[in-house]
């Protein structure tokens, strides 16, 4: 199918794309189509891990807004600083584990946050700990309830950060399996995770 894809204009990696590709393909070169066994044992263990990536993601969505939530109702200017991906990265969640939220951050200091994030793995730990202390600094009010939410924010962020390293482990291990499925070498997306968000993996 690889092949096939690289007889057609563009190169886009879309999903529409590879479904022009595979239906047009199907329709004009059905000898060049594998059959898939569906009682093939490799498929029928990567079905599974897709089935549990899923619901692990949604899982990890829906904790994701759920610590947006306690965020917004504490600091809202923090909760929009930190939105959408940024949730995502790892030394993000771990100074939510570590500092808890706010009143944590603001207690630890702008020099001591600092020096922490500098011996984790974070691209630029000085410009994202000053925009950081910038948005602290915004907000002069504590909200009733910071105490309470300051005991949530780390365990979700921590839940976060266990739900992602599940999906990580999911990957590596549909990664290593699909040197044993050969019709993955025909397939318009190989990379693992993407792999588990396709159909022949719900199949």
């Amino acid at each position: 199918m690889c092949k096939a894809a690289d007889l057609y204009p563009g190169r886009a990696k879309t999903d529409k794309r590879d479904v022009f590709v595979i239906a047009d393909t199907s329709r004009t070169m059905p000898h060049s189509l594998r059959t898939v066994d569906r009682n093939n044992e490799v498929l029928s263990v990567l079905k599974m891990l897709s089935g549990f990536d899923d619901d692990i993601a949604r899982d990890c969505t829906r904790t994701i807004n759920r610590l947006r939530s306690v965020l917004t109702q504490i600091y809202p200017s923090l909760e929009r600083f930190l939105a959408d991906s940024t949730f995502n990265r790892t030394h993000v969640l771990d100074l939510l584990i570590r500092y808890k939220g706010p009143q944590g951050l603001d207690r630890a200091g702008y020099r001591r946050v600092l020096i922490w994030m500098s011996k984790r793995a974070c691209k630029d730990p000085i410009a994202l700990v000053h925009e950081i202390f910038e948005v602290l600094k915004a907000q002069t009010v504590i909200v009733v309830g910071s105490d309470a939410a300051e005991l949530v924010i780390p365990r979700l962020a921590a839940n976060i950060k266990a739900l992602k390293e599940q999906r990580d482990t999911i990957a590596q291990q549909v990664e290593s399996m699909l040197d044993d499925f050969p019709l993955s070498e025909s397939m318009p997306v190989k990379h693992p995770r993407i792999f588990l968000t396709q159909d022949i993996g719900k199949a």
